[in-house]
This record gives structure tokens, sequence and C-alpha cells, in this order.
């Protein structure tokens, strides 16, 4: 269930919204009806209305926090007063981010399939991908492409076409290439061929999911110091910090990062090792199963108080 950003709510047909949110109300009317084949729902929805229907499941609902505070799932949690709802986080960032807002989380980062997302040998050009919005700054790569006299190649959605008309289009050629909206297996083939990638918000990032998609290619990740950023990075080889909006300072990083991978090949590897040892889906998961075995002990240990209470 998407939220779009602006600039992307271009992309939604008429209607869709609607139908949408009554396909997400059947499936809870669903869960509802058949709550005892179902021990948690993980909610990953950017809108409120299955926090607003927890309660009534009689299942015990996670939501995990993937962006910036979302006003619309604040007051939909206020109002159930937290009956049957528990939350993680993304990064330590993204959860201090949603306690000022009044809901508290675990946190629980994000995790890459490891298997697709493998070491490649390096190249020679410059990556940037992602959606191509402002907050993800593409524009800004490129500006940091040329400090370094490198070509960049660009692969991504175009999440918003003014901005990409206006800021990025214009500055294609010979040294700055896009790519498309690239197939998984091309892109991480594209990543794992490329010298070292760009990481440019102009937003404070509640993650940045493609930082350990690079890394376990073994490509170096400049990028700018936002949000969630440096703790992802905490203890990783093959990354560089610059001040948010700082293209000088992140060409320098990046110059740094290509200069101690192509002296080594051995590099590349102990890249990977490092961001596959973090955020591999095997550890993952058996964090969240944990997660899930906690929320269900609760959820019973608090039904059953509310029972003994109406008594």
């Amino acid at each position: 269930m998407g939220h779009r950003r602006r600039g992307e709510r271009h992309r939604l047909p008429p209607g869709y919204l609607d139908e949408a949110l009554l396909a997400l109300d059947a499936a809870l009317d669903y869960l509802q009806a058949h709550s005892a084949q179902f021990d948690v729902v993980h909610n990953h929805s950017l809108q409120g209305t299955p926090l607003r229907r927890a309660p009534e499941l009689g299942i015990p609902m996670l939501s995990t926090l993937h962006t910036p505070v979302l006003p619309e799932l604040v007051d939909a949690h206020q109002i159930i007063s937290e009956r049957g709802s528990s939350f993680v986080a993304v990064s330590s960032y993204t959860s201090s981010e949603w306690r000022g807002a009044g809901i508290r989380s675990t946190v629980l980062p994000n995790a890459v399939d490891q298997t697709r997302w493998l070491l490649g040998g390096g190249g020679d050009d410059l990556v940037w991908f992602g959606r191509i919005v402002a907050e993800k700054g593409a524009h800004l790569a490129i500006e940091t492409a040329r400090l370094l006299g490198r070509r960049i190649v660009l692969a991504g959605r175009v999440g918003d076409p003014a901005y990409a008309a206006e800021k990025v289009w214009p500055l294609l050629g010979r040294d700055v290439v896009y790519a498309g909206d690239l197939r998984h297996d091309e892109l991480a083939a594209l990543v794992g061929q490329s010298a070292c990638a760009l990481v440019t918000p102009t937003w404070q990032e509640p993650f940045g999911l493609i930082i350990v998609e690079a890394l376990m290619t073994g490509t170096p990740v400049a990028c700018f110091d936002a949000g969630g950023i440096r703790e992802v990075i905490s203890g990783l080889t093959g990354t560089h910090l610059a001040p948010m909006g700082d293209c000088i300072a992140l060409a320098a990083g990046a110059q740094t990062l290509i200069d101690t991978t192509s002296a080594d090949p051995g590099v590349r590897a102990g890249i990977r090792s490092l961001a596959v040892a973090r955020y591999s889906l095997d550890a993952r998961i058996t964090q969240l199963e944990e997660l899930y075995r906690r929320s269900a002990v609760q959820f019973q240990t608090d039904s059953m108080t509310a029972s003994g209470e109406a008594a």
C-alpha cells in the first residue's frame, strides 16, 4: 500500500486510492474473520487504516516505520490507544523521530538478500541508483561526478518528472548516462561493475537501503551525512560521509575510496563481507521471528488481562 510523496502522485491513475483503500479494508475484513489462522499481522502500509482497525482484528499487529513521521499514522495510532499494535523502526534515527510524535518502537534495521547482490569486479564509472525525485538528489551526484572528471551512470524509476526534466535530463551526455529503471539482475550487475556509488539525499534519509546493496557488491559508497545514514555505515569499510550538500567533500571522499579499492582488489571482498555480516537476511529473519513471538505473547497477556477486568 503506497504512500506517494510529492511529484509521484501523478503516477496513480484516477480512482486508484479509493480502490486501494477498499482492497485494504477487504484484506483486513478477511483477517478479522479468520483470526485464528494467524499469529501476527506485519503491517508495512503507509495508510492509517490498518492501525485504526488493529484492535478489532483479534491478532497482534507489528508495524514497520520506514519513513519520516506521517501524521495520518500518528493520528490513527492515538485513536486506538496502542491496543493491539507495536512498532519497529528501520534505524535509531527514525525511531527517535517517531518517538517525538508519541510512537515508541524497537529498532530493526533493514536487511538485504545477499544472494541477489553479489560481489562485482568494479570498474571506472560512478553509479547512482534510486528513485529520481528531488529528495534523492541525483543532480548532486552528477555535480560530484563532474568534479571528479568521471562518467556517472544513473538508474532508477522516475518518481518526479518535473524534477527530472529540470534538474537531471538537461545534464545527460557522454559523461552522464541514464540506464533506465533496470531489472534487479541488471541493476546489481551495474552497481558491482562501478568504481564507487554516490548517495546524495537532500532530506533526512530514514535508512538508506541502497548503501547496503552497493556494499554487498563490494562497491564503496560515498554519501551525505543525512538522517540514519551515519548509523547504517558505522563500522563498515568502504564508506565515506560528507556534510549534506557538500559535493566537493563528497568527491574527495569518493576519490579516496576509489584509490583504496583499485590498489588492492581484495578490498572489495572485505567490504562485502562486513555488509553481509550485519545486514544479511539470515540474521534479520531470526530477529524478526523473535519480535513476532514477543508480539503474540504480549497480545495474549493483554487479552487475558482485559478479559479479567471485564469479568
